[in-house]
């Protein structure tokens, strides 16, 4: 009980230390086994924007004994959105951030994107899908000219692409036609000039 208890309280501090003001304001925190682990899970540049280079960041604090992870060999992880997955690498964030991993990421859309962790830290076994704050539209901040998303720049290219297939068949109907026409044309002449005495 008393090891239940230890655990519960550095569990709630690590909790506290990693929603420090310093670190990102939006997250979540999920625990692993009998609350062995504490992982903190973010993007590491809050709001992340729709287009804007970006990466899942993981706190990780070992519930016994309240010191950072510093290695996760065994955890792998991937991101969904709109049913569609990447397999991400997680590599630590630096000599300076002890038990913080980053996973790069440049997230395409809005929306929420969920991230899934798979694998074992320690020998307590990961298997949690959480959805990450809502990727938002840059749009409202940028300045002095909202720039075009990378989605609307590939629609306008696709379109330009489809029209360029369509005049190139009304060119190639084109030339078949006039070609019919010089065709019946040269005919014509040659009947005229073989009934000529």
């Amino acid at each position: 009980m008393l090891r239940l208890a230890i655990r519960i309280f550095i569990a709630f501090l690590a909790a506290w230390c990693l929603g420090r003001p310093e670190t990102a304001l939006a997250h979540k925190i999920i625990t692993v086994g009998d609350y062995d682990y504490t992982i903190r899970i973010s993007w590491l540049n809050e709001p992340a924007l729709a287009g804007e280079k970006n990466a899942v960041l993981l706190e990780i604090v070992d519930g016994n004994t309240g010191k950072m992870v510093t290695a996760i060999p065994a955890l792998y992880a991937a991101i969904t959105v709109g049913g569609r997955k990447r397999d991400l690498q997680l590599n630590p964030l630096g000599e300076n951030s002890p038990g913080q991993f980053a996973a790069d990421v440049i997230p395409t859309v809005r929306g929420v994107y969920t991230l899934q962790l798979r694998g074992l830290l320690g020998t307590d076994r990961v298997d949690a899908d959480v959805d990450m704050d809502e990727v938002e539209d840059p749009g409202p901040l940028q300045f002095p000219e909202p720039s075009a998303s990378a989605l609307e720049l590939q629609k306008h290219l696709l379109a330009a692409e489809a029209a360029m297939r369509q005049a190139q068949i009304v060119a190639y109907v084109a030339l078949f036609v006039s070609g019919l026409s010089l065709l019946a044309h040269g005919i014509v002449r040659y009947r005229r000039k073989a009934r000529q005495p």
